[in-house]
């Protein structure tokens, strides 16, 4: 979603690993004096749970079981794990927040999925017009319906045409190919660079991580939250 709203809003960029920072800062890679010297209206990328001072929200949410595969090989890459940590030993931790390991307290403070989800779905802005739910499922499946409400939320007035060729630069194929020129720079810099951080955006690749007994865990633990957001459970 970064480089989709970048190349939405700064169609005429080469958006790119190198420069994005410049484009949507990353609120934990971005000093508060930059930040404060950001022109308005001001786009940035955070993970936090619900703050009042974000007069504008655009919330991605995925399925649970994908979101922690993703971000399993995600932390891997960056080297915050062990590429010899189980995936369902790293499951535990992650329903938790990683209130009990050893990953950086930045994580932690985010609080676990279902707390971030729900801190922002039981808030006022929700039903507010300033709050904008995008499911990652439905982005994949049809990206010019759900990009187009990114548009008019972001009221950049973009025709479907324009919709489209961000789209397209930040498409699964382009995005691999900028990575491939760009393995060690901007934000893609000091990770393993035999791990790639595009993946293959595959809806169904969880199947392949989650036995019954970890099903069975996610159903029991966040079945009612799943449901809240139309996710099946199983």
């Amino acid at each position: 979603m970064r480089f989709l709203i970048a190349n939405l809003t700064k169609p005429s960029d080469l958006v790119s690993f190198e420069n994005i920072n410049k484009i949507i800062p990353d609120l934990y890679k971005t000093s508060t004096q930059e930040l404060q010297e950001l022109p308005d209206p001001r786009i940035i990328k955070s993970h936090e749970c619900f703050d009042t001072r974000y007069k504008k929200v655009i919330y991605i949410v995925r399925n649970l079981y994908s979101v922690s595969v993703s971000l399993y090989h995600h932390l891997i890459k960056y080297k915050r794990i062990s590429q010899e940590l189980e995936f369902k030993e790293f499951l535990q931790d992650f329903l938790q927040g990683f209130r009990e390991t050893t990953i950086s307290e930045w994580y932690r403070n985010l609080g676990s999925w279902s707390e971030n989800v729900t801190s922002w779905l039981d808030s006022e802005d929700y039903a507010s017009g300033d709050f904008l739910l995008i499911r990652y499922e439905d982005l994949m499946l049809d990206p010019l319906q759900e990009m187009s409400k990114v548009n008019r939320f972001l009221s950049k007035g973009a025709d479907d045409v324009q919709i489209q060729e961000a789209i397209q630069k930040s498409n699964f194929k382009s995005m691999k190919n900028i990575e491939n020129k760009q393995k060690n720079v901007g934000m893609l810099a000091e990770t393993n660079s035999n791990i790639p951080f595009i993946r293959s955006g595959n809806l169904d690749e969880w199947e392949q991580y989650f036995d019954k007994e970890s099903i069975n865990l996610v159903n029991v633990k966040l079945g009612k939250v799943m449901k809240r957001l139309d996710y099946e459970t199983y």
